[in-house]
């Protein structure tokens, strides 16, 4: 059988069951590895390596940025471009 098919089916199944989606996913993705006989330690590698991204690095300090411009300059910042540009309709 596709091993795509059992990742697949498998999902399926165990969402039916009530099983969390991420759960139902690593319990379909291991079992499709012990079907294609494939180590285990290639699930961390390809984990690290999906992980390992300067653009996700950024996802949380985006968040503190926002975090902090939140709580005493968004206030400042709009009082200023209102000075500069407010007068402009549109």
């Amino acid at each position: 059988m596709n091993i795509g098919a059992v990742i697949i089916i498998g999902l399926i199944i165990l969402a039916l069951l009530g099983i969390p989606i991420y759960l139902s996913l690593g319990i379909s993705a291991l079992i499709a590895m012990a079907m294609a006989d494939l180590p285990f330690e290639i699930l961390a590698q390809k984990m690290f390596a999906g992980m390992n991204s300067s653009s996700l690095l950024a996802i949380p300090f985006f968040i503190l940025a926002g975090n902090i411009m939140s709580r005493s300059i968004t206030g400042k910042l709009i009082g200023i471009s209102n000075a500069f540009i407010g007068w402009i309709k549109g």
